[in-house]
């Protein structure tokens, strides 16, 4: 019977795994035409807030329609358009920076850190659950030491450790969201929408932390 249980948990894991990645070659795909039409815009105060506001108001909606599985994704791919004009702008003026080569080295390192977190989340054993809470407090410390940053000019070494801390708490959240990803035993599109969310908000925090971090040290 436990041989039987496992074989049913790991079977609908997958299911959910499959589906979560679908969805991420999706948003993958609506972010890269935001970031597109992004790149193209200047950095300006009131656009980042507002589609700031706007994505806040898309994670509610999108809560709000998750049983409706065809609405839940065409409203995903709308919020990942979205996300991608944001990070586009943000993209651009790091790229202004640091220049295109070094933006494109911490995109693929943050591939790399996004794999290797996988990895280690999947297949060692190791309960990354507890982390959340944790995590979690350390993701709203860095929330508001953001929005005062918008308001004061941080020393180099200041922005160096802030970056350092936000890598350091989005490969937590790797962790966790790789965890829950691999031991859930869901195999609903509504739980595949929030879980590709979670894994994307990762890899997009993750990747601005460290261009920041870059740009810190230069």
């Amino acid at each position: 019977m436990r041989d039987l249980d496992s074989v049913s948990t790991q079977s609908l894991s997958t299911s959910l795994a499959s589906k979560t990645f679908v969805l991420l070659t999706l948003s993958t795909a609506m972010s890269a035409l935001g970031a597109w039409v992004g790149f193209g815009l200047s950095a300006q105060p009131m656009l980042m807030i507002g589609c700031l506001i706007a994505q806040l108001v898309g994670l509610f909606i999108l809560r709000a329609v998750r049983e409706n599985t065809a609405l839940a994704i065409t409203v995903l791919a709308g919020w990942m358009v979205l996300s991608g004009i944001t990070t586009g702008v943000v993209v651009n003026s790091y790229v202004a920076d640091l220049g295109m080569n070094t933006v494109i080295g911490g995109f693929l390192g943050t591939v790399a850190v996004m794999a290797i977190c996988g990895v280690i989340a999947c297949f060692s054993g190791i309960n990354f659950k507890p982390l959340e809470k944790g995590m979690s407090i350390a993701l709203l410390a860095l929330i508001v030491v953001g929005i005062v940053s918008w308001f004061m000019q941080f020393s180099p070494a200041i922005n160096m450790l802030y970056s350092g801390i936000g890598m350091v708490v989005f490969a937590g959240f790797f962790l966790i969201d790789f965890y829950r990803l691999a031991k859930s035993e869901s195999d609903s599109w509504s739980d595949a929408v929030f879980v590709t969310v979670g894994i994307y908000l990762d890899f997009i925090n993750f990747f601005l932390f460290l261009l920041r971090f870059l740009r810190g040290s230069r």
